[in-house]
Formats: C-alpha cells, sequence, structure tokens
C-alpha cells in the first residue's frame, strides 16, 4: 500500500472501527492517518479562532457605530430645536412692515399696500441685478439676491400678512407668479457660471472659495460632494490644456502648466477645504474664534448677511 495518502482518504480510514484499520493499513500509514487528522484538527481550531475574531471585531464597530449615531442623533435634535426656536422668531421678525395697533385701520391698509409693493418691486428688480452680477463676476452677491427673491416669493405666497390672504396678493399682483419664473432659472444660471470658473487655470483661492459657496447654497451639497465637484472641474481644466487646438504648443510648455495647474490646485485644496484645528472646536462649541478653512468662513459670513437681511429687510 503507498504511504502518501490523501486528506480525504484520511478522513474515511479514521471512521473505521481501531481493529479494521490495524488489519488493512501498516503502522507507518496510520502513523500518517494520524499527522494528517491532527493537522486537520488544528487547521480547524485555527479558523474558528480566526472567525470569532473577526464576529469580535464587526461587533466592537458595529457598537461604536452605534454610539457614534447617538452622539449625531443627540446633535440633530439639538439642532431641530434650535431652528424651531429661530422659526418662532422669524414669525415676529417677518419681512412685513410692523404694525401697531393704535393706528387708524386705512392706515393699517396703506402700510401693508405699500409693503406689499415694495417686495413686488424686489422681485421686479433681482433679475436686473443678478444679469449685473453674473456679467462682474460677483457670483455670491447674485446667490444672495437670489435668496432674498425666494424668501420674498414664499413670503408673498404662503403669509403675505396677517391681514390679507395669499389669494388676495396673487389676484391683486399677478406679477409675482411671472416674476418667480423669471428668477427661478437663475439658480441654474449661477450654478454653471460657478461651475464654469473652477475649471479656469487663473481662479483665485477667495473666487474658489466663493463658487463652492455659492454651490452649498444654491444645491445644498455637503463638503463631500462640492470637493469631488471641484476635483472634476480641476480634471476637466488639464483636459483643456491637451485640446487639439494646442498642438503647436510644446512639450515643456505643457508640462510647465500642468505642474502650475497641479500646485495651484493643491493650495487652494488646503486653504479652501482643509478643516485645522480650530475650525473643528469653533463648531463643536470651543472657545476657537478664527477660522482657517475659507470655504467655512466664506459660508459664515454669508450666512451672517443673509440673515440681517431677512430680519432688516
Amino acid at each position: 500500500m503507498t504511504t502518501n495518502i490523501s486528506l480525504t482518504s484520511g478522513m474515511k480510514l479514521a471512521m473505521m472501527e481501531t481493529d479494521t484499520l490495524f488489519e488493512h493499513h501498516t503502522v507507518k500509514e496510520i502513523q500518517d492517518i494520524e499527522k494528517k487528522i491532527r493537522n486537520d484538527i488544528e487547521r480547524k481550531k485555527e479558523d474558528l479562532r480566526q472567525m470569532v475574531g473577526e464576529r469580535y471585531r464587526d461587533l466592537m464597530e458595529a457598537a461604536d457605530k452605534i454610539t457614534e449615531m447617538k452622539v449625531n442623533s443627540e446633535k440633530v435634535n439639538k439642532h431641530i430645536l434650535a431652528m424651531e426656536t429661530i422659526c418662532k422668531r422669524l414669525e415676529h421678525w417677518n419681512i412685513q412692515p410692523k404694525l401697531h395697533t393704535s393706528e387708524s385701520p386705512r392706515k393699517l391698509e396703506t402700510e401693508i399696500l405699500y409693503g406689499l409693493v415694495a417686495q413686488v418691486n424686489l422681485l421686479v428688480q433681482a433679475p436686473i441685478k443678478m444679469w449685473e452680477m453674473l456679467e462682474n463676476n460677483e457670483y455670491l452677491n447674485a446667490v444672495l439676491v437670489f435668496l432674498l427673491a425666494r424668501h420674498t416669493h414664499t413670503s408673498l405666497v404662503l403669509m403675505p400678512s396677517n391681514k390679507v390672504s395669499a389669494a388676495t396678493v396673487v389676484k391683486l399682483f399677478p406679477v409675482i407668479s411671472r416674476q418667480w419664473a423669471v428668477i427661478k432659472p437663475f439658480q441654474t444660471s449661477i450654478l454653471q457660471v460657478c461651475q464654469k470658473a473652477l475649471i479656469s487655470q487663473d481662479i483665485s483661492e477667495e473666487d474658489v472659495s466663493k463658487a463652492l459657496a455659492c454651490i452649498v447654497l444654491l444645491s445644498d451639497s455637503t463638503p463631500e460632494a462640492v470637493f469631488r465637484e471641484y476635483m472634476e472641474a480641476r480634471k476637466v481644466a488639464v483636459q483643456q490644456m491637451f485640446k487639439p487646438e494646442r498642438q503647436g504648443t510644446t512639450t515643456k510648455v505643457l508640462v510647465c502648466e500642468l505642474v502650475l495647474l497641479v500646485v495651484k490646485t493643491l493650495h487652494a485644496v488646503h486653504r479652501v477645504c482643509y478643516a485645522s484645528e480650530e475650525t473643528t472646536k469653533t463648531f463643536e462649541g470651543g472657545t476657537g474664534s478664527t477660522v482657517n478653512d475659507l470655504l467655512i468662513k466664506t459660508l459664515i459670513e454669508v450666512t451672517k448677511r443673509i440673515v440681517l437681511v431677512l430680519f432688516h429687510y
């Protein structure tokens, strides 16, 4: 009989009775069978240890995720409560003019009418202002005007005044719906201008920050999505360097331009998108007062301007 016995045959032999095993095999073969069975047992033990270790690691990761979800849920609840408080304040600071009950009904009606006319005039003037701003590459200011116009339109359509119903306002000023139809496409136009600006090879870090801030405000994008969009824009910028019409450009010039573009992009990413330790402290309620992340700094400034406009308009 051959001494080279496979593991499968060894397992079958191991299931035989001891007497039968010794009757059909030599001592050497029996020793080989025992060795293979012991090796298989050790291998099964090791597989079991690895399986238990992996399951334990997965369990610990799941526990960490659950803890993180709990913390995030508490933060979300806290922010929702803060938003509810702000919304209640906004109800008292509506963009309508403040009315005094001691005044005559005639004067109150006049003030309400003037307030509505002023808001309708804002909707009429908004497209002109936004076109001028886009022509001057002031897309961040164009976003502010668009947001103000959208807020004004929402206010006129949903809650124009305690004394006048929304249906009455729409009937008195049919221009509201027409003007909003003109204003609404500006959201897409501003986004296109910002995306085109991000492709430019000579765009500054401040302009990158403004363009990304506009995208965040208009499309409700996450920081990760905005970063990916910026990277896609820079990829397009690289592709434009090798367009067919630039075939006459020497390789040396192209390589230098490419290196310069990559360096500028990396500098912009670090300054615009890098969240420093002080930034983290600021948003976690710490004592940090300086924000080095240019995108976050721009968004904070824009948000403050929006709130001031909405509260004092």
